[in-house]
């Protein structure tokens, strides 16, 4: 099998071409393309939601906002006036399955990350010859409900020894 490859420069690209063929496709593309403007890219928005519903729409704008976000062609102002028509559709945006899960991963890291600043800030301040082995040791678990059991075990740990031995990857 043999495969051809052929570079596409977006930004030599006329949106305006694209625009009158009504390639849909292509419309997620259209804030990076040459002659882009305002109006263009609200009819395109425009044309995308009479066309699709759901998913297949909402995946479309969220391509069409982040090139959007990522450009250059556009003033700020310009880009705040297409915004703020992608915005209308946020709530299409908010039930998107790939975004929900997304937002669960970072949503769960920021609680991982919270969680084990507190866990070493609970040993610095009890037990603080004791901090490396709990930076050590928090860097390893990936679970909010493994650490907040490591936060209320550590403090409420009577003495050294028990944090040590609550620290070590046996314990968990």
């Amino acid at each position: 099998m043999e495969l051809n490859y052929r570079l596409v420069v977006l930004g030599e690209l006329e949106a305006s071409s694209f625009l009158q063929k009504h390639a849909l496709p292509m419309y997620p593309l259209l804030p990076t393309m040459h002659g882009v403007t305002v109006p263009m890219l609200i009819e395109a928005i425009d044309e995308l939601k009479k066309h699709y519903t759901g998913q297949k729409l909402s995946r479309r704008l969220l391509w069409f906002r982040t090139l959007l976000g990522r450009t250059k062609r556009l003033l700020p102002e310009d880009k705040r006036i297409v915004e703020k028509e992608i915005n209308m559709f946020d709530e299409l945006l908010d039930d998107d399955p790939y975004l929900k899960k997304r937002d669960e991963r970072v949503a769960t890291q920021a609680a991982v990350q919270a969680l084990q600043k507190v866990t070493v800030n609970i040993v610095r301040r009890r037990f603080p010859s004791l901090v490396t082995l709990a930076e050590e040791r928090v860097a390893h678990i990936g679970s909010p409900d493994v650490l907040e059991e490591l936060v209320g075990m550590l403090s409420t740990a009577p003495d050294e020894n028990t944090a040590r031995f609550l620290l070590s990857p046996t314990a968990a």
